[in-house]
């Protein structure tokens, strides 16, 4: 079981990795990682369990500004850019973005 390991894609879905992880299992494994491309794990531990905001979805809608770099965030993160694109519609708050593939389909404000 320790020469066996599951490597599932950064992008895959929550619902995929579960699939990989109880492949894994089933062959009797708990060698499973989606960090392809990573090279140096003397901190590891550190990493969070899973990449997070730092803060509620809700209270990203309190935020002064907000700025999106090197994501097409309607793609990535559907239900995010949504609640970004109500806060930037409302007024409470200036946003850009940063991304050669951004078609500005949410609210840019001007950077003074």
């Amino acid at each position: 079981p320790d020469a066996l390991g599951v490597l599932s894609s950064p992008s895959a879905t929550v619902e995929e990795h579960y699939l990989a992880s109880r492949l894994a299992r089933v062959l009797g494994s708990n060698n499973v990682d989606h960090r392809l491309r990573r090279t140096d794990f003397s901190d590891q531990e550190a990493d969070p369990v899973f990449p997070g905001l730092g803060m509620s979805i809700a209270a990203l809608g309190r935020a002064d500004s907000i700025l999106i770099v090197g994501s097409d965030i309607r793609r990535e993160a559907p239900m995010l850019a949504h609640r970004i694109r109500q806060w930037a519609s409302s007024g409470r708050g200036r946003s850009n973005c940063c991304s050669p593939s951004s078609r500005r389909r949410l609210p840019i404000a001007e950077i003074s």
